[in-house]
């Protein structure tokens, strides 16, 4: 005769985790390290991407509205 004891899952005792401090130090350490590696990421795409496309865009434009104040002022120089 054979006998198998095994303990019902519902029964078990209730245990909670401690606290542990190096796991949440390693956490934020982690999250920190992160955010300087977005930001790194960020002035990357600013330098490389951003600001080439945002001066093709906004240069001739600024030439453009440039250009119209000069003759602008020519004309109203030559009217008086």
């Amino acid at each position: 005769i054979s006998v198998d004891l095994i303990a019902d899952a519902a029964v078990q005792p209730i245990t909670i985790g401690g606290w542990e401090p190096t796991g949440v130090a390693k956490d934020a350490l982690r999250a920190l390290v992160r955010t300087y590696q977005n930001l790194a990421d960020f002035l990357i795409w600013l330098v490389l991407y951003i600001i080439p496309v945002g001066a093709v865009i906004v240069l001739p434009l600024y030439f453009i509205i440039r250009g119209l104040r000069r003759w602008r002022r020519k004309r109203k120089v030559q009217e008086q």
